[in-house]
C-alpha cells in the first residue's frame, strides 16, 4: 500500500512539474511580448521627437540670413514646426491600446505617461510661439516640465516598470533660453538697443522676478526696480535715471549669454547647441557695444517734482562743451560762461523762431549746468537769454537738477519766469530800516501764482547764514520795507530751522541768494522753499506675497509760495 501511495505521489509530482514547466515557458513568452510592445510604444513616442528634431536640424538658416519681413530668420525657423501634427500623433498613441489593430499603441504602457507629458509640452509651446500665450506663463511651465522630467530619471511606475522619459526635453531646455533669445533677435532689426528697451521690460519682469503694476509706465518701473530689487540696487547706483534702463539691460544680457554658453543638449539635440552658440555670439557683440553710462554734466541736487524738461536744451558740459539746442557754442566748459555766449544763444533762439514747422518750444530754455559751478555763473547763463523788448524771445528758464534724496536720480526742473524786459534788472534789500542796501540781480519768478491777499518776506541766504524777515511794499514811497524782527534760520548746512519756518510761513518770498554759493547748494535750498518732501510707499510683488517699501522723499508737493529770485554779489 505504501508502494502504491508513493508511486501515485511521484506521478502527481511529475505532472505538476510538467505543467509548471509549460507555465514557465508561457510566462516568459508573455513577458517577452509585453517588453516588445512596451519598447515599440516607447520607440513610437521617441520617433515623434526624432522627426521633429531632424526637421529643425535640416533647416537651420545661414548665419548671414536676413530678416524675412519683420521676423528674424531663427525665429521663423523655430516657428516652422508649428505646422507639424505631433500633438495629434501623440494623442493617438496615448489613447490607442497596444492590441488595437496592427498599429503601435501606448495606452496602458509606461510610454503613455510620456506621450501625455509630450502633449502638454506641445500645447504650451504652440500657444507661446503662435502668440496666444505669454512669456510669464511659458517660462514657469518649462521650469516645471524640465524639473518633473529630471525627477523621473531612474524611477519606476507602480508595477515596477521603468518610467519612460518625456519627449522634447532637449527642446524644452532650448526654449527656456531661446524664448528670450527670440525676443532679443527680433529687436536687432532696430539699430539702437536703447531705443527698444521698453519692449524688453516683459523679459526683465520674468528674469528678475519683478512684475509691473497695472498702468505703470516704463520709466516708473525702472525707478521702482532700481530702488527695490536687491541685485539691481548696486547696478543702478548713481547712474542717472535716463540711463538706468541700459544699466539694467546689461546684467540681463549677461545672464542670457551665460545660459546660452552653459546650454547642453543630448546626443540628438546638437542643433540646439549650435543655435545657442550663434545666439551667444550675438549677445556678446551687443554687450561690447554697450557704453558705461555716466552723468555728464553732474547736475545739482533738487527735491523738485520730476519732469518738466521740454524746451531748448542748453548744456554746459566739461566734456562735451557748451550747446544751445543743437548749436555748439564752445568745445569745453571749465566753469566760466563763455564771453560770447549771450550772442550765440540769441542767434540760436532766433534761428529756431524763424524756422517753419519747428516743434521745439523756443520760448522755454532747459538749462543744464554742473552743480559745482558758482551761482554767479548760473546768473550769467540766465541773463544771456534776457533780451530787450525788441529782441526778447525766451520767457522761461527751466533750472534742471537731479533727485538724489529719493535715490531715483530723475531729472527735475524748477521753472523760472523771466522778468518783463521793461522791469528793472536790479533788486535791493536791507534787513534794517536805515541800514545800507545790498543790490542784487533780479532773475525772475518761481512757484505758485498766488491770488488774493498774501504775506511778503525777505529770505537772505549766504554761505554762512540764513535769515528771514517780513516785508511790505509802500505804495507811496514805491519801495519795499521790512517789518518785524529778523529771524535766524541757521546755516545752509542744517536746514531744519528753515523747514520749520516754511511750515508756518507761506506767501511771496523774495530770495536773495549769494553768488558765491555752489549751484548744487543754491538749487537745493531754493527747491526746499518751493517743495516739501513726502515719503512714498512702493508695493513689491503681487497678491499674498506683496510687500511694501518706503522711499524717503519719493514724492514732492508744491508749497503755496511765490519766489522772487535775486542773485547777489559780483
Amino acid at each position: 500500500m505504501n508502494l502504491i501511495s508513493t508511486s501515485r505521489i511521484a506521478g502527481a509530482l511529475a505532472l505538476v512539474t510538467l505543467v509548471a514547466g509549460c507555465d514557465m515557458g508561457l510566462q516568459e513568452k508573455l513577458d517577452q511580448q509585453k517588453a516588445e510592445r512596451y519598447a515599440a510604444a516607447q520607440a513610437a513616442v521617441v520617433g515623434v521627437e526624432t522627426e521633429r528634431t531632424n526637421q529643425l536640424a535640416s533647416s537651420v538658416p545661414a548665419a548671414d540670413a536676413k530678416f524675412e519681413g519683420n521676423e528674424h530668420p531663427l525665429v521663423t525657423w523655430r516657428k516652422q514646426i508649428l505646422a507639424r501634427d505631433d500633438e495629434k500623433t501623440l494623442d493617438q498613441l496615448s489613447h490607442r491600446a497596444e492590441w488595437e489593430g496592427d498599429k503601435v499603441g501606448a495606452k496602458g504602457t509606461p510610454a503613455q505617461l510620456a506621450a501625455d507629458q509630450g502633449i502638454s509640452y506641445l500645447k504650451e509651446a504652440s500657444s507661446y510661439w503662435d502668440g496666444s500665450s505669454s512669456l510669464d506663463r511659458y517660462i514657469p511651465f518649462l521650469d516645471t516640465f524640465i524639473k518633473d522630467a529630471e525627477a523621473q530619471k531612474g524611477k519606476t511606475d507602480k508595477d515596477g516598470n521603468p518610467l519612460v522619459p518625456p519627449p522634447f526635453l532637449d527642446e524644452a531646455r532650448f526654449d527656456r533660453v531661446f524664448a528670450f533669445a527670440a525676443r532679443f533677435l527680433q529687436l536687432t532689426k532696430i539699430e539702437s538697443r536703447d531705443a527698444v528697451l521698453p519692449n524688453v521690460q516683459a523679459d526683465w519682469e520674468v528674469v528678475f522676478d519683478f512684475p509691473s503694476h497695472s498702468r505703470e509706465s516704463f520709466s516708473d518701473y525702472v525707478s521702482r526696480i532700481c530702488f527695490a530689487h536687491e541685485q539691481l540696487k548696486a547696478v543702478c547706483g548713481n547712474i542717472p535715471h535716463e540711463y538706468r534702463a541700459a544699466a539694467i539691460d546689461r546684467p540681463y544680457l549677461e545672464l542670457l549669454k551665460k545660459q546660452a554658453d552653459e546650454f547642453k543638449a543630448g546626443d540628438k539635440g546638437q542643433v540646439y547647441a549650435d543655435v545657442m552658440k550663434r545666439f551667444s555670439e550675438a549677445v556678446g557683440n551687443a554687450l561690447k557695444d554697450q557704453p558705461t553710462p555716466t552723468e555728464e554734466p553732474v547736475l545739482p541736487s533738487t527735491i523738485a517734482a520730476a519732469g518738466g524738461i521740454s524746451g531748448v536744451r542748453t548744456v554746459f558740459s566739461p566734456k562735451a562743451g557748451v550747446y544751445v539746442g543743437t548749436d555748439k557754442v564752445a568745445d569745453s566748459f571749465s566753469g566760466t560762461v563763455p564771453s560770447d555766449f549771450a550772442t550765440a544763444a540769441q542767434k540760436s533762439i532766433d534761428t529756431l523762431k524763424s524756422t517753419p514747422g519747428v516743434r521745439v518750444n523756443y520760448e522755454r530754455v532747459v538749462l543744464e549746468m554742473p552743480g559745482d559751478v558758482k551761482v554767479g555763473e548760473v546768473r550769467d547763463a540766465i541773463s544771456a537769454f534776457m533780451g530787450t523788448e525788441e529782441t526778447a524771445v525766451v520767457k522761461q528758464i527751466a533750472l534742471v537738477g537731479r533727485r538724489r534724496a529719493d535715490q531715483s536720480m530723475r531729472q527735475a526742473a524748477m521753472d523760472l519766469k523771466l522778468p518783463h524786459p521793461k522791469t528793472s534788472r536790479t533788486r535791493s534789500y536791507s534787513f534794517t530800516a536805515d541800514g545800507p542796501k545790498t543790490s542784487c540781480s533780479l532773475m525772475g519768478f518761481m512757484g505758485e501764482a498766488l491770488i488774493g491777499e498774501k504775506k511778503d518776506y525777505y529770505l537772505e541766504i549766504t554761505p554762512s547764514s540764513i535769515r528771514a524777515i517780513g516785508a511790505n511794499y509802500d505804495g507811496e514811497k514805491k519801495e519795499w520795507e521790512t517789518t518785524g524782527e529778523a529771524i535766524d534760520l541757521g546755516t545752509p548746512a542744517d536746514t531744519s530751522k528753515l523747514e520749520a519756518w516754511l511750515k508756518d510761513h507761506t506767501g511771496e518770498i523774495q530770495i536773495f541768494l549769494s553768488q558765491s554759493f555752489s549751484y548744487d547748494d543754491g538749487m537745493g535750498l531754493i527747491s526746499h522753499v518751493l517743495f516739501q518732501c513726502k515719503d512714498e510707499e512702493l508695493t513689491i510683488g503681487q497678491g499674498k506675497t506683496a510687500t511694501t517699501l518706503v522711499r524717503p522723499c519719493g514724492k514732492s508737493e508744491s508749497r503755496e509760495n511765490t519766489v522772487i529770485l535775486a542773485i547777489c554779489g559780483g
